[in-house]
């Protein structure tokens, strides 16, 4: 018995008995073909990876900032706990910044109003020493302030610590 599905067997369309199926071309790459689109991508590369690089440089070196709002905030939470004994450590967190972005012998002699001033002028938010005059010198020397700190103080300390101008950027 002969096979009925064999070629020429009279299966199928008989129209289309003596065509022959066509060779297809090859399948379009999608690696760029010519050097400017090379080019193009090299740049792009370029661009990304510096970008990422820089990213990654301002991560560590703001990471100065990370920590002193980790430790003010933990100095808060003492506070509103009821222990005190913390507040001095403020000033001293605000001149630890302060001397990881600017040279030391611009800031270590610093105090006061000078240091309110300085504080000011390196940064765009509320004025240190119109709204706080004399707190931060008050907690450097003093056991216990007299004053209650305000949420305002705890987050003006922030602010200046996370938005402050350095002289390094």
């Amino acid at each position: 018995m002969s096979n009925p599905f064999a070629p020429n067997s009279g299966w199928g369309n008989y129209a289309l008995e003596g065509f022959s199926e066509i060779a297809l071309p090859a399948a379009i790459e999608l690696w760029p073909q010519t050097p400017g689109w090379w080019l193009l991508l090299l740049a792009v590369l370029y661009g990304v990876s510096r970008r990422c690089y820089q990213a990654i440089k301002r991560y560590w070196r703001n990471r100065y900032r990370r920590v002193a709002i980790q430790q003010l905030n933990a100095i808060q939470q003492q506070v509103l706990k009821g222990d005190i004994s913390a507040l001095p450590k403020v000033p001293e967190i605000m001149k630890a910044v302060a001397l990881q972005a600017f040279p030391r012998q611009d800031i270590a002699n610093l105090f006061g109003g000078e240091w309110e001033d300085f504080l000011d002028s390196s940064y765009s938010g509320p004025s240190f020493a119109s709204q706080f005059p004399g707190v931060l010198y008050a907690l450097s020397y003093q056991s216990s302030t007299k004053q209650g700190l305000s949420e305002q103080f705890w987050q003006q300390c922030q602010l200046w610590i996370s938005t402050h101008r350095s002289a390094y950027d």
